[in-house]
């Protein structure tokens, strides 16, 4: 039995549906946000790609605070696999876009640094978030009981499947059109993670 002190204490107050408006709010603001970030860094606005950043983070807080809620409602403790999911489904956004745009920072300014110290710490930003994503990942693996990690394995095969499949797909259809240039390698593991945390939601709601 869990002690007292490792599971969650407090009971939400909100309803099902606000709970699920916060999360969708959340979600909207937290994609368009990262959108809309990417389009100001590349046309060199500092001040709008702030504004942006600071929408993406403000979409993500509600929607991890939308996913607690949901997970809470009606109940006082968490078990261990959900409080572990939960914790991946509210940061696994923050590593995706971290390591994003960190590798298209590093890429773009590392390169006319002179510093060799600051450029082996922008180097090595994208590095350490890519180590976070991947233990965060199999830490909820690890945690999780034997029917979310039956999700998790057919998940992880339908975002596997999809991305062999898309990359055929790309690499069939430039070989035939005349060569089109293969997408770079540091996109599959983002990719991945998209299509993995959209199959992993569907095998979730088709049980419930």
């Amino acid at each position: 039995m869990e002690s007292p002190e490792h599971n969650e204490e407090t009971r939400s107050g909100m309803s099902p549906s606000l709970s699920s408006g916060l999360r969708l709010t959340g979600l909207v603001a937290f994609v368009g946000g990262s959108i809309w970030a990417a389009h100001a860094f590349a046309s060199g606005a500092p001040l709008w790609t702030a504004a942006a950043a600071f929408t993406t983070l403000a979409g993500m807080v509600a929607m991890a605070e939308g996913m607690r809620r949901e997970l809470m409602a009606g109940r006082t403790r968490l078990t261990t696999p959900e409080r572990s999911r939960l914790r991946y489904d509210q940061w696994h956004g923050f590593w995706v876009i971290g390591y994003v745009f960190s590798f298209v920072l590093a890429v773009n300014v590392a390169p006319s640094l002179e510093n060799l110290l600051a450029k082996s710490a922008l180097i090595a930003v994208p590095m350490i978030l890519l180590v976070g994503m991947v233990s965060e990942f199999v830490r909820m693996i690890v945690k999780s009981d034997e029917r979310q990690r039956a999700q998790h394995i057919t998940a992880s095969a339908i975002g596997a499947g999809t991305l062999v499949v898309s990359i055929a797909a790309w690499g069939t259809l430039g070989e035939l059109m005349g060569g089109w240039p293969s997408p770079p390698g540091w996109t599959l593991l983002p990719s991945f993670a998209i299509v993995y945390a959209i199959a992993l939601s569907v095998l979730n709601r088709g049980e419930t």
